[in-house]
């Protein structure tokens, strides 16, 4: 354990990277199936291709972060989320849209990964609370936040593809500080046990322990069912209940206040 424990600010903007970026869409979802004159059902893919390389790059950024560092990973992982980025904003078919997005989130998932292991790095078991509590709650804040930006930033720009310019400035404003702030916090100095279990042991372990899986679960229904919400809400809002994007921004808002309360 080292005792130069990054920011716990740094960390939990990184961690919220990736809920904001797929949040961040939402408010666009109708003006982007217009563009694209493409059904609803395609255009949600923006968000599900987004989720599915989140949720498919995690054990192997955890897996990779043991063997190569936290530092080299998350850089890259942000490189590759400004390279997704700038190909979303200048994606002329949906196809290159939603290929780009699952991009988008395999890089964006490095933040959420890597904060949870650079804490655990510089904490003992029972440090560890507090900065995970503020990590966990900046990303928790992030998609609730992201859909009032978004409906900002499609003011600014007139045009759905703008807001990738948010995810591209996002990336820049967290990509200096890791780089030129954020120490490396494995330390390779420890000899790994010839007796310590393969990784798919470990997975095992996980898999049989009630604790876990438990706490999964919750973790799991309570924000799938946000994230259900969110893929269909700027469209119910717009066609059935006739509220335009300002007065979405304003309403989603309204959440973030009270998850801001509840946390506290």
């Amino acid at each position: 354990m080292q005792t130069n424990r990054p920011s716990t600010l740094l960390l939990g903007f990184a961690s919220g990277m990736s809920p904001f970026a797929m949040a961040l869409v939402v408010p666009t979802l109708e003006l982007f199936s217009q563009q694209y004159d493409a059904p609803y059902s395609k255009i949600q893919f923006i968000i599900s291709a987004y989720l599915f390389g989140l949720a498919l790059a995690q054990p192997i950024v955890g897996f990779l972060s043991d063997k190569v560092g936290r530092r080299p990973v998350m850089i890259y992982g942000i490189i590759l989320f400004l390279i997704a980025s700038f190909i979303c904003l200048k994606a002329e078919t949906l196809t290159t849209l939603i290929l780009a997005r699952f991009m988008q989130g395999i890089g964006a998932s490095v933040g959420t990964v890597m904060s949870r292991a650079i804490i655990r790095d510089t904490t003992t078991d029972n440090d560890s609370a507090k900065p995970l509590s503020r990590v966990v709650a900046i990303m928790g804040m992030a998609p609730m936040i992201a859909p009032v930006v978004g409906v900002l930033a499609l003011e600014f720009f007139g045009d759905p593809s703008g807001i990738f310019i948010v995810t591209l400035v996002l990336g820049i404003l967290i990509i200096f500080p890791v780089i030129f702030l954020l120490p490396e916090t494995l330390d390779k100095n420890l000899q790994k046990s010839r007796t310590e279990p393969l990784w798919h042991q470990k997975y095992a372990v996980l898999l049989k322990s009630k604790v876990f899986i438990g706490s999964t679960m919750v973790y799991g229904f309570t924000t799938g069912s946000f994230f259900a919400l969110l893929a269909v809400a700027s469209t119910v809002f717009s066609n059935d209940l006739g509220i335009d994007a300002r007065g979405f921004g304003i309403t989603w808002s309204c959440m973030t206040l009270l998850y801001a309360i509840s946390s506290y």
